[in-house]
């Protein structure tokens, strides 16, 4: 499986986490979370970025995985989700420079179908990715992109691939492996028109 692609109905998948459930209404993250958490390691300082208000179980997971995990969001409620050991809530918006994490402190950024709502402030969450990371640190990323690009799309957005590519060479930022744009069999929502594609960056 390509580092930098669309999932694919074939790829890997899971109704659980690390014990922790993943809802079965969630079209998308049977995928991207077990993807995502094999780039975790314990003992790694790590950030979920956009980790939600509401139950997402991607940073208990990391938590239980042994990761010092920052579990940032930029709605302020997050920071009334119950307090679990090894997780630490920061109510912070990722397109700025977010004081609760020491620059250059993390192993792994993870940031899972959250960039697409940022719009035109893309670059501005990957730059800071860039100075929150160590060197040779992952940014580990899935975002929703548009399936059938002669069909409108549905009630959510995306992120257009070439805008998301300048992005990442504005950022500083650098893919390990080529990006691949093959959707044949991909993962996708036919209501929405969405697929989703998943990418790993680091900072060199």
């Amino acid at each position: 499986m390509n580092e930098n692609g669309y999932f694919k109905f074939t790829d890997p998948h899971a109704s659980d986490i690390m014990g922790h459930p993943i809802d079965p209404h969630w079209w998308s993250r049977h995928y991207e979370y077990p993807w995502a958490l094999q780039y975790a390691e314990a003992g790694q300082v790590v950030a979920d970025m956009g980790c939600g208000w509401m139950y997402r179980p991607f940073k208990d997971a990391l938590a239980a995985l042994g990761c010092k995990v920052y579990a940032v969001d930029g709605d302020w409620r997050v920071l009334a989700q119950e307090e679990r050991p090894g997780i630490e809530l920061v109510y912070a918006d990722m397109t700025e420079p977010i004081e609760a994490i020491e620059e250059g402190s993390l192993d792994r950024i993870f940031c899972i179908s959250v960039l697409e709502d940022l719009g035109d402030k893309l670059i501005d969450a990957l730059k800071e990715f860039y100075r929150l990371l160590k060197s040779g640190g992952l940014c580990v990323l899935t975002f929703d992109a548009r399936h059938n690009i002669s069909k409108p799309l549905g009630r959510y957005p995306r992120v257009p691939i070439r805008y998301f590519q300048e992005a990442v060479k504005k950022s500083k930022l650098k893919t390990r492996e080529k990006f691949i744009f093959d959707k044949h069999n991909a993962l996708f929502h036919a209501e929405f028109n969405l697929c989703v594609f998943h990418c790993i960056l680091t900072r060199p």
